[in-house]
């Protein structure tokens, strides 16, 4: 059972992986639906009005990250049910397979501090870190910085670019500098996570 309460004028990190985690995205086409349906559903079909937004998000082959900012009273509860529905019934009929795609239930944090908040961002785009198959012929932490920035699943670009809604917590410092930090944290520490985004 989710102990989360979701609040409108919230963020929440939402997050969930294929069960016995297996890929839940296969091709390119499952990931740009998927993409396509959280833009789709993140509106209220009742009346016009955003449900989320989403401010992050990173698809890997057997999981996801969602930053989602609630607009409306149980708008991520809503726009969730929709998504995930509608994904397990497009993958299971396109692979004619059945039974659960995911782990479970998805599951969600209270991203209650700015801190907290900017460092999610940076630790969801950097997801693609050990990806591999790619031509960036950059080594260590430039090289992983590379693979997020030309990773097509996430909107890392967008930040990059100058462009993401969460950029209003960086203006201390431009956000690919802020993104190297974090890179460089979870290079130093192995197989951690850049503190406050564990689990």
């Amino acid at each position: 059972m989710r102990l989360v309460n979701f609040v409108s004028g919230e963020y929440y990190h939402i997050f969930n992986r294929g069960v016995d985690k297996r890929d839940v995205f296969l091709e390119g086409q499952d990931f740009a639906r998927f993409l396509e349906k959280i833009e789709e559903y993140s509106i209220d079909p009742e009346d016009g009005a955003a449900l989320v937004e989403v401010s992050a998000y990173c698809l890997m082959d057997n999981h996801y990250h969602l930053i989602l900012h609630q607009q409306k009273e149980r708008g991520i509860s809503r726009f969730m049910q929709r998504l995930v529905l509608s994904h397990v019934q497009f993958m299971n009929k396109k692979y004619k397979r059945s039974g659960c795609l995911f782990e479970g239930p998805f599951r969600a944090k209270h991203v209650d501090t700015e801190g907290y908040l900017a460092r999610l961002t940076a630790y969801i785009h950097a997801n693609p870190s050990d990806r591999g198959g790619d031509t960036n012929t950059h080594t260590g932490a430039r090289g992983i910085f590379e693979r997020c920035r030309l990773y097509d699943w996430s909107d890392c670009s967008l930040y990059l670019a100058g462009k993401g809604p969460l950029l209003w917590l960086f203006d201390d410092v431009a956000y690919e500098q802020f993104l190297m930090q974090q890179i460089r944290w979870t290079e130093s520490v192995p197989g951690t996570a850049v503190p406050g985004t564990e689990g």
